[in-house]
């Protein structure tokens, strides 16, 4: 108020006038809360009990912007000032520039106003420097106040304030002028770099370098350079200060770099906002060593003739790797990519130690350039060049061509030589293959000193020449020897070595005694399927003969791979089986090549074609090679669960799974049981059965096809030298089926979920960690409780705990899970957050800004405004929508309300008390000083205080009056007193404070839709944020005390091994308590004696009881909270009257309590939801449908009976018959679908037919047994009218099945044809094509052909599985073949179906599956 020393008199004479007003109410029969002010203020009042709520309306200031220029009336001084500049931009030179105040200050009657000041104040309150000074004013008109935009003021918004100075006796006052001005920051205005801070790459991540401030050039608003200031020739940079330096960064040559400069982050900056910009990454000059190219160590090649290509696995190329921080080297990326090839080249792959020269693609290589230099100022390329030749400096070893068959296979390219042909020309005959499949290139003219190789041919019989001599020409028929030998004698060393003789040969009369293969490096294993050898595993043959006395003739005669084909295989499957050594021979090894006791192996036909023997066939044998098994092949179970009905290790028995591989540990295939035996022992001799002790498996493989490298024919054991075979006895694992959510289901809050939960093993809830005391072993701890939050799938994990008996507990993790279901959008809060957005405008008002909560928990960010309402005045609405894509909320759009604030006011409210009189005394006070602020603080006591009584305090009336604007601007308020309401809050147990009586508060806010807030906030006890208030008082309560004989403790009862609580009553007065709402419960370990009650509270120990006790082994800790605060009782304290009886017990469940259901003669009994052991209780039948299921007198757990109306049928009692409502019927398949369950089934069968008396008949087309379902569906059904039926059934007590009577007869048509089944007739493997050769089937118009990894039955009919994209699909009528290329190793099931188009809708109508054959693709 401003208060003017010439108008005291004038003042008391208006309170005097209010005075009297108020006296005259007061003897008058007028309430004194009804009347009207002598200001024309209404007053309102409430009578108690008023009404209160929670629900603060959202309100916000909507004082008129008077910046640009403003009238106040403070009192009797009024001040019309004007600014000519609400905002202005800060200036090194202000001249010009300043924002400049006129105007006037007058008082009423003129009065002197004495000395004046004025400041300007920033939003801390705080006056800048300098600014301020005395005010001149001469007849009411003030001198100008200038205020400059120096750079100190940017980014502030400074109010002008006028005062009295000190000293002044005319007035005081102190006036917000309501004239502010804002001075803004400058723009940054650019930014650029020099080009020396150009990156250049380097081969790691970088940026820019920011640390060189004179070469960044960042210009302010003024356009002038802001980088660094110079002060007494010191130049300081600015980084930070008035701006940051930032950076993204890159990697490769060409990757875009942005450096920014910004204002914003730094609060003091006179500048705002952020330039940028660009710079990339320059590729580097390539150096000698920036790029290293490698071939893998070790690698060996044989000369080939030609030049050598190394694979570009075998190579690398990489930059150059970076070792210590002073090397120039890089960061030794991967370059491989970018290689072309590697070669050795021809004139240099000779036999040595050679270097590769790899050929890289420079296009791949962008990170590097070619190195330039200056010549008569022309940019002309430098050394070294950059073509992407590179060399390794690994060298690759070539070798001699080794010319024997180990090396190289020398076949003749026809299987004749015409005769006359000279030795010379024999090499145009010949051809020659590396042993690792390349074609080579070897020369032979007959010049010794350019030759790889040299031939010598000699004649084994005939009359032309003697057998065995050495021959220019091959003048006759008969048999030859070609000897093919590396040149010693080539000019710069042999480039081969080694030999290999051929021979060419015609066959006489003599009879083929045996046939042998020479290629001894092949050598099959075991793969459970036929092993075919082909002409190139076989290589040439060696006939013996013998002559027509039997006597073998030699040599043997050679049969080359073109004069012969494979027509057969004979025992080509199963391993070769060895027999035991004869006394006194040497027993290799199974699978040694040395190992000649062979009891059965297997063996190729050969059918000769050539000249030699044509038309013969021979059987030539050959070995497969069992497969190995090694320790490390087999696997055990890492532990085992511990079973104390065990006593020895062989009572485990640990699951063993057993795999054989090759000897390379390839092609691995597991073992069925019957291929193998296990033996079982701890692996301490004096081990018992408990957990931690250890099981070793000893396994002997029986099925020769796994025994490779075995000292024995017929067996083999497998030796595990690192005990890899060892299996832990552990405590029970628990599964995630023992981990029950309950309840199962929650709606999403907004926040994390706790779930209730318990872990079950069978009816046995287990201890859990925490909960239970410390004598008692707990059997899990939870692990965590994860996906809680979002709608979904929450997942509860817990770890098993080993009991300290070594007997008992539980291992490993589990987790148990439960639903979060979506909340509806109707349970949501809104709040308008932004006070100025739901200011009244006179137009549509649009808030962005708000709050929405669930559950108090923020989910602002899932929702979105969709519209507006008309939101000109009164009450506004928003609809928001959750965002597109959420799965948290379900409902309708939000339509969410605020109040368009016109007006922010003020008032006083007073409350009375029954006799009119105001309750001052009952008042708590915000300080010494104050009854109020604006936030409902509270730090002295009322005088007087309500008692806590559990019911609502109020007051008898409550008034509102004075309602004034917040701001005073010279305009009256609109607001009357009936535009508020009065409500309470906290006013039952009151709000608690530190040190003090409780809180309670009544208040007064506006209406909905009246335009009007105030200023006030409150928080309640509960958090909740009250705002808009207008006017308040706080009122305080005092809590009320229980003591022990208020408290009755009942024993609680068996849970099914849940935590158990006593039945706990508190009451005072007939009042009864709340737990959790007016005290906490702590269960405690009963003392031991009575102590006093503060020792017992620090010393007792906390319980989770869950076992029946025949005693009364616990007590209670019962702390009131809320009204009840400092009251405490404990068990057996001393001196307090009833403690001793406050001591509690577990009893057993009473059956009668637990729910108990029986069906279909199998009784069920319910403790809460968890099912009761069946070996607590009997069921017996009464025989009049009713069953008394009463507690076994050897239960610890439960007592009673109970008798219960038996649901579904007795044992012997057959199902109801089912009722067939539909068949449905797509293509060829038919599926029967039945009305519901009948009532005491356990399953159904299902049969169709063409007979309408099938049932009489037994003259059924297909039959669905032992169905659990109430829907079956036939397949391939053929095309005509069929009957569908059904009976039900259930097992009697001997397990046999009881039948209902037969369904209804449900009639159906089917229209479509099935086609018949095709027939694979052959399937054919080359290299990686199969090839399926099969028969046409009826009524098909097409097929489709499956590679599956295995086969399955299902539905009574045997199909491949696991097919992916291996499969033909749609091959045409009159197509026999499928060919798939392509195709992975391993063995394949082959199957295929036919199908036509005769349904009704277009679909195809498959016939049942084929034949199934195998495929192998090595």
């Amino acid at each position: 108020m401003t208060k003017i020393k010439n108008t005291k008199k004038g003042m008391a004479k208006k309170t005097l006038s209010m005075s009297l007003v108020v006296a005259m109410l007061a003897t008058s029969n007028v309430p004194v809360w009804a009347a009207e002010f002598s200001d024309g203020t209404d007053a309102v009042a409430t009578e108690a009990p008023a009404t209160f709520s929670d629900d603060a309306p959202v309100v916000e200031d909507n004082t008129e912007d008077t910046s640009a220029a403003s009238v106040v009336n403070s009192g009797d001084v009024t001040t019309n000032l004007k600014v000519d500049k609400k905002s202005v931009v800060w200036a090194t030179n202000t001249s010009g520039k300043e924002a400049t105040v006129s105007g006037a200050i007058t008082a009423t009657n003129d009065a002197a106003l004495g000395s004046l000041a004025y400041r300007w104040v920033d939003e801390n309150n705080v006056v800048p420097t300098g600014l301020q000074g005395d005010l001149t004013v001469t007849s009411g008109v003030i001198t100008d106040i200038k205020l400059a935009p120096v750079q100190a003021l940017a980014g502030k918004t400074l109010t002008l304030y006028i005062y009295t100075k000190d000293g002044n006796t005319d007035a005081q006052f102190d006036i917000n002028t309501g004239i502010s001005v804002t001075v803004e920051k400058q723009d940054l205005k650019s930014i650029t770099l020099d080009s020396a801070l150009t990156p250049v790459y380097n081969g790691f991540t970088q940026s820019v370098d920011l640390s060189n401030i004179n070469k960044i050039t960042v210009n302010g608003g003024e356009n002038t350079s802001i980088s660094t200031t110079t002060v007494s020739g010191t130049t300081t940079s600015n980084v930070g200060k008035y701006f940051n330096l930032t950076s993204t960064s890159g990697l490769n040559a060409g990757d875009e770099l942005t450096v920014t400069a910004s204002a914003d982050a730094i609060p003091d900056s006179p500048y705002k906002g952020s330039v940028s910009c660009p710079v990339k990454i320059a590729a580097k000059s390539f150096e000698t060593g920036d790029i290293v190219a490698d071939v893998a160590a070790g690698l060996e090649y044989q000369y080939t003739g030609k030049a050598i290509t190394i694979p570009n696995d075998k190579i690398t190329l990489k930059e150059s790797k970076k070792e210590t921080e002073d090397d120039n080297k890089l960061g030794g990326a991967d370059l491989s990519a970018a290689i072309k090839d590697a070669t050795i080249a021809e004139a240099n792959a000779t036999p040595g130690n050679k270097e590769v020269t790899v050929n890289a693609n420079t296009e791949k290589l962008k990170n590097f350039k070619q190195k330039t230099k200056k010549v008569n100022n022309t940019e002309v390329p430098d050394t070294p060049e950059f073509n992407g030749t590179f060399t390794t400096t690994e060298k690759v070893t070539i070798k001699k061509r080794d010319l024997s068959t180990k090396g190289t296979k020398i076949e003749m390219k026809y299987s004749n030589v015409p005769a006359k042909t000279t030795v010379d020309k024999l090499a145009d005959f010949l051809k020659f293959t590396g042993a690792e499949g390349t074609e080579l290139n070897l020369k032979h003219t007959g010049t010794t000193a350019t030759d790889d190789y040299t031939i010598q041919v000699t004649k084994t019989e005939g009359s032309n020449g003697s057998a065995g001599s050495a021959v220019d020409t091959l003048t006759e028929a008969g048999t030859y020897n070609v000897v093919i030998s590396g040149n010693d004698t080539k000019t710069g060393g042999p480039t081969c070595t080694g030999s290999q003789t051929l021979q060419v040969t015609v066959s006489g009369d003599n009879v083929i005694q045996s046939a042998t293969y020479t290629n001894t490096s092949y050598k099959p294993y075991y793969t459970g399927s036929e092993v075919k050898p082909t002409k190139a595993d076989l290589g040439n043959l060696q006939l013996t003969y013998i002559d027509k006395d039997g006597n073998p003739i030699t040599p043997s005669i050679a049969i080359q791979p073109s004069e012969y084909e494979i027509v057969g295989y004979n025992n080509n499957i199963n391993a070769t089986v060895y027999t035991k050594a004869d006394n006194g021979v040497k027993y290799y090894p199974v699978g040694d090549d040395r190992n000649n006791n062979i009891k059965s192996q297997a063996s190729v036909t050969i059918k000769l074609t050539g000249s030699t023997a044509k038309g013969s066939t021979v059987t030539v044998p050959f070995k497969i090679l069992p497969l190995e098994v090694k320790a490390e092949y087999i696997k055990v179970p890492a532990t085992i669960s511990y079973n104390k009905g065990y006593t020895n290790a062989e009572e485990y028995k640990v699951p063993v799974t057993v795999v054989a591989k090759d000897k390379d540990g390839k092609n691995p295939i597991t073992l069925d049981a019957k291929d193998f035996t296990v033996k079982y022992n701890y692996t301490n001799a004096n081990d018992t059965n408990e957990i931690g002790k250890k099981i070793k498996s000893t396994v002997t493989i029986t099925n020769t096809n796994y025994i490779l490298g075995s000292d024995e024919a017929t067996k083999m054991d497998v030796t595990d030298t690192n005990s890899l075979l060892v299996t832990k006895i552990a405590a029970k694992a628990l599964t995630d089926s023992m981990v029950v959510a309950n309840p199962n289901t929650y709606t999403y809050t907004g926040g994390k979920i706790t779930p209730k939960y318990y872990v079950i093993d069978g009816t046995t809830v287990l201890y859990k960690k925490g909960a239970v005391a410390n004598n008692v072993d707990p059997e899990y701890e939870e692990v965590s409780i994860t996906d809680a939050v979002e709608v979904g799938t929450g997942k509860i994990k817990v770890r098993g705990l080993k009991g300290t008996d070594n007997k008992s507990g539980y291992s490993g993790e589990a987790t148990g899970t439960f639903t979060i279901t979506p909340a509806n959008t109707s349970d949501v809060k809104v709040e308008f957050t932004e006070k100025n957005e739901c200011k009244y405008t006179g137009e549509q008002v649009r808030p962005r800004k708000f709050k929405v909560t669930l559950n108090g928990n923020d989910v602002t960010d899932q929702f979105v405004p969709v519209s507006y309402g008309e939101n000109i005045s009164g009450k506004g609405t928003v609809v928001l929508k959750p965002v597109d894509g959420n799965k948290n909320f379900t409902g309708a759009n939000i339509t969410a309300e605020f109040n368009i604030v016109k007006e922010e006011v003020k008032a006083n409210l007073k409350a009375y008390d029954e006799k009119g009189f105001e309750a001052s005394d009952w008042y708590a006070k915000a300080d010494a000083s104050n009854v109020t602020d604006n936030k409902g603080t509270v730090s002295i006591n009322a005088t007087k205080a309500f008692e806590f009584d559990g019911t609502a305090h109020t007051f008898a009336k409550v008034l509102l009056s004075n309602i004034e604007k917040v701001t005073d601007d010279g305009v009256k308020t609109t607001a009357k007193a009936s535009d508020f309401e009065i409500k309470y809050v906290d006013n039952v147990a009151g709000k608690p404070v530190d040190g003090l009586h409780n809180v309670g508060y009544v208040y007064a806010v506006a209406k909905d839709g009246t335009g009007f807030s105030g200023a006030i906030t409150l928080v309640t006890a509960d958090g909740t944020i009250i705002k808009n208030v207008v006017a308040y008082k706080a009122f305080s309560i005092e809590s009320v005390k229980f003591v022990a004989k208020n408290v009755t403790v009942k024993n609680g009862t068996y849970a099914a091994g849940l935590p158990v609580k006593p039945e706990v009553t508190v009451q005072i007065g007939g009042t009864t308590l709340v737990e959790g709402k007016d005290y906490k419960l702590t269960l405690i370990k009963k003392p031991a004696s009575s102590y006093g009650k503060d020792y017992l509270i620090s010393t007792k120990t906390d319980v989770t009881p869950t076992d029946v006790t025949t005693n009364k082994p616990y007590g209670v800790y019962i702390k009131g909270i809320n009204g009840y605060e400092g009251s405490s009782v404990i068990s057996m304290a001393y001196n307090e009257s009833g403690a001793e009886k406050l001591v509690w017990g577990i009893d057993k469940k009473d059956i009668k309590d637990c729910t108990v259901t029986v069906k279909d003669g199998v009784a069920t009994v319910l403790n809460g939801y968890l099912p009761v052991d069946a070996k607590e209780y009997t069921a017996k039948n009464n025989g009049d449908g009713t069953y008394t299921v009463t507690a076994n007198s050897t239960s610890k757990n439960y007592t009673g009976s109970k008798t219960v109306k038996a649901d579904g049928k007795a044992e012997d009692e057959k199902p109801d018959a089912p009722m067939i409502s539909s068949v449905k019927v797509v293509g060829n398949k038919a599926t029967v679908i039945l009305s519901g369950d009948s009532e005491g089934a356990a399953g159904y069968d299902y049969v169709i037919s063409t007979d309408r008396d099938c049932i009489k008949n037994k003259d059924y087309d297909a039959v669905n047994k032992n169905q659990v379902q109430t829907n079956t569906t036939f397949k391939y059904v053929g095309q005509g009218q069929y009957y569908a039926y059904c009976h039900a059934w259930k097992r009697d007590e001997n397990g046999k099945k009881v039948f209902s009577d037969w369904s209804n007869a449900y009639p159906f048509v089917v229209s479509a044809i099935t086609p018949d089944a095709p027939v694979i007739t052959n399937v054919k493997v080359s290299g990686s094509t199969i090839k399926v050769t099969y028969k046409a089937a009826a009524n098909a118009t097409g097929y489709d052909v499956v590679l599956g990894t295995g086969s399955k039955k299902e539905n009574g009919e045997t199909r491949p599985y696991q097919y992916g994209n291996h499969k033909k699909l749609n091959l045409k009528e009159g197509t026999v073949t499928a060919t798939f290329k392509n195709v992975p190793k391993g063995t394949w099931v082959v199957g295929m179906h036919a199908f036509n188009r005769t349904s009704e809708d277009g679909k195809k109508v498959f016939s049942p599956w084929s034949n199934l054959k195998k495929a192998t693709v090595k």
